[in-house]
């Protein structure tokens, strides 16, 4: 008989034991180790949320004491403003320097001394106050006001001391305040500059509760406050101005997003731990991925930030960035090169823009390839090109990388089965040549490539500091405008840029003055406009632009043309009159005539401003606000005016692909505007997926390159026939023009 061994075998209970208690402890070393890389992970969250903050704060900070000066000066660098002061004209004080400054730019006290250091006017809390309720707060300003007045003295000109000023924070009675002094001074020549007559406007910003809430707001920072230390951990703090006589501090308390994580993954990970140990293993791995794929989004949204989207090359905020390194005063000499190509303009006319945008991209490859690997090439904007050649030693060698650049850009491109032979236009500065400042270097640049496109194009210049003629050319500039608009304004031509409804339907067209210099070529519309104001020729530029408008929308049956009015028309009185004159002498009916203002215009001696639009109303023209979102726009400030149409900034439509804050303030503005019965077109449209977007978003309107891009009264002409055509298939860009 064969005998059954029943005793239990030594593994049994040992072995078991052995075996959970191993299984236990790789369950809590998967806890620990799920445990550490979570813990890096919300603390390299929190990091980058705290960075950003901080990031954020010092760009508000920073904006909202730099514009104090500037908000003064706005007001103070007046003819009128120094005559009244002088009078000692107490209602015109209140009105524009004092009680007005606090209404519209929040300051909390504005005072005004004159050259004696005697208080001749203050307002505080809207309204105007007894001088000698201020004397301690003077007193405390002393020495700033002595500083200032000791430069305005030292100033060769009205203009010169026009920039001066002094800030600083100061301690007084309600506590830390940021202080700002600028000179009152004329304007212009028509009243005579007297250093030792000029008195200076005093602005204040108490460093308060209120203030730190409007720095906050934008970028939903956690109890704001201001202080005269370093707030304690975990607080963030940064410093309100570097330098300052009074210390003062910004502090808020950080957001901290990767606490909310853990939070929310905390009890999964716990119920997981229960089951398996290798679930937290997989939780941390998860954790770990996304946090990778955090810094590879924040990567990719920073290099979108700083590249051309079409060519992948720098930007313009890249191109600061390495210039000012480029730039240092330890660095070694530096050059830079503007490149514009040569009748770029006959490609996109003769083969489209998308064959254009290729040879854009062909060309930014060869300049990538031509030049050594420190130089950073940036695209500035169509096809126009910046090159920041580092360790350049002499002028020679960066007229040898200009060689170079134009020996590749001379070879054929080959795109699509077509060849296309360019050349380029090229302006180049070296370090030594000129201030080695980011804006001297561009602007000594640009002067040089100037001299290029007048000198036949298809060549390079050196710039040398006899070319430095801003001024000489400014003047010219005006002169010659003057005399162009004198003789009937022949040489001020107008393009139009269509606008379409959601079917690809013509609505109208923007007019855009041009002006073709017989000497100097094109001049930018920002440069004669802004000289037309400056010299007092804008009256007669926007009644020869009006002119042409009307005239070419009765010629060529436009359902409405778009004007654009300067400030300084519109608030003048009798521009209305002026305005239906002009439609009764070109036949053209109120209703097809629309006038664009900004908000910056609108407000502008509000009153005056407000009777000519309400004037023009009544009679069936068509008000619209150009660039919304970018001022103060409001709901009452909408109603106020009685605006017809707002245009949405092409700041925000081109941002819609790569920014979800962009998309919901469009949101927010198409639904406001619609809840007002207000028409809103979008411009700047220039790719199809924003054309989808705002579409989706409720716009109505739509205006951009992407649909067509500024042309002549003739191109529009056979615009005009082509989309009236049932026979025709005509094209923009893309290769249909229905929008829904």
């Amino acid at each position: 008989m064969r005998l059954i061994n029943h005793s239990p075998p030594t593994y049994s209970r040992r072995s078991a034991s052995i075996t959970l208690l191993a299984i236990l402890f790789l369950g809590l070393a998967g806890v620990l180790v799920a445990g550490m890389f979570s813990f890096m992970g919300v603390r390299q969250i929190n990091h980058d949320a705290a960075q950003r903050e901080a990031a954020f704060a010092r760009t508000m900070i920073s904006s909202l004491l730099e514009s104090q000066p500037r908000e003064q000066r706005s007001s103070v660098v007046w003819n009128d403003a120094v005559l009244q002061v002088r009078k000692r004209n107490e209602v015109f004080m209140r009105d524009n320097l004092g009680v007005w400054m606090q209404e519209y730019f929040g300051h909390d006290l504005d005072f005004i001394v004159d050259p004696a250091g005697t208080l001749i006017y203050a307002a505080a809390k809207m309204s105007t106050v007894p001088v000698d309720t201020q004397e301690q707060t003077l007193q405390a300003i002393r020495p700033l006001l002595a500083e200032l007045y000791e430069l305005v003295l030292e100033a060769a000109d009205a203009e010169e001391a026009g920039k001066l000023s002094r800030t600083d924070i100061v301690d007084l009675e309600d506590g830390p305040a940021f202080i700002s002094i600028v000179p009152i001074v004329p304007e212009n020549d028509m009243i005579p500059f007297l250093p030792k007559a000029t008195s200076l406007h005093v602005a204040v910003r108490h460093l308060n509760a209120a203030l730190a809430q409007k720095v906050a707001q934008p970028f939903q920072l956690a109890d704001a406050q201001f202080s005269t230390s370093v707030a304690a951990t975990p607080r963030l703090s940064v410093p309100v101005l570097d330098g300052a006589a009074r210390e003062s501090w910004f502090s808020w308390a950080p957001d901290r997003p990767g606490h909310a994580l853990a939070r929310e993954l905390a009890p999964t990970a716990a119920m997981v731990s229960l089951v398996c140990f290798g679930m937290f293993l997989m939780l941390a791995i998860r954790l770990n991925r996304t946090t990778k794929q955090l810094a590879r989004s924040e990567r990719d949204a920073r290099h979108r930030a700083h590249h051309d989207m079409l060519t992948g090359l720098a930007n313009r905020v890249l191109l600061k960035e390495r210039m000012e390194q480029a730039l240092q005063d330890n660095a070694p000499p530096a050059g830079v090169i503007l490149v514009d190509l040569d009748a770029f303009k006959q490609v996109n006319d003769n083969y489209g823009h998308p064959m254009g945008d290729k040879l854009v991209q062909r060309v930014a490859a060869r300049l990538l390839r031509v030049l050594d690997d420190g130089a950073t090439v940036a695209r500035l904007g169509g096809d126009e090109f910046a090159i920041i050649v580092p360790d350049v030693a002499t002028e020679d060698d960066l007229a040898q990388h200009c060689r170079r650049i134009d020996a590749e850009l001379s070879e054929p491109f080959r795109i699509d089965g077509h060849y296309f032979q360019i050349t380029a236009s090229m302006g180049a500065v070296h370090s030594e040549a000129c201030t080695r400042t980011k804006d001297e270097m561009i602007r000594c640049a640009d002067i040089a490539l100037y001299r290029s496109k007048n000198g036949g194009r298809a060549q390079f210049t050196l710039y040398h500091g006899s070319m430095d003629d801003a001024d000489g050319k400014k003047n010219r500039l005006a002169a010659d405008l003057a005399v162009v608009l004198t003789n009937g304004g022949d040489e001020i031509t107008v393009q139009y840029q269509p606008i379409f409804d959601r079917q690809g339907a013509l609505l109208g067209a923007e007019a855009l003055a041009r002006w073709h210099h017989p000497d100097l070529g094109e001049i930018s519309p920002e440069v004669f406009v802004a000289l037309a104001e400056e010299r007092g020729l804008i009256e007669g530029l926007g009644r020869t632009v009006l002119a042409k408008a009307c005239r070419a929308a009765m010629e060529l049956a436009l359902p409405k043309v778009s004007v654009n009015v300067s400030a300084l028309e519109i608030s003048r009185a009798g521009y209305s009159a002026q305005v239906l004159a002009v439609l009764s002498d070109h036949g053209l009916p109120p209703s097809r005539l629309e006038l664009e203002l900004t908000e910056r215009t609108a407000i502008n001696r509000r009153s005056i401003t407000q009777k000519n639009i309400t004037a023009l109303r009544e009679v069936g023209v068509t008000i619209a606000l150009d660039d919304f979102g970018t001022g103060h726009s409001s709901i009452r400030y909408l109603r106020e005016f009685g605006f017809d149409r707002v245009k949405i900034d092409k700041s925000f439509v081109q941002q819609l692909d790569c920014d979800a804050t962009a998309m919901r303030l469009v949101h927010t503005m198409i639904e406001m505007a619609s809840s007002l019965g207000i028409d809103v077109t979008a411009e700047g449209v220039e790719q199809e997926t924003q054309l989808v977007v705002l579409t989706s978003l409720g716009c109505t309107s739509f205006q951009g390159y992407h649909l067509g891009r500024p042309m002549n009264a003739e191109a529009l002409a056979r615009l005009r026939l082509e989309l009236e055509s049932p026979s025709k298939v005509t094209y923009l860009s893309p290769p249909s023009r229905s929008i829904a």
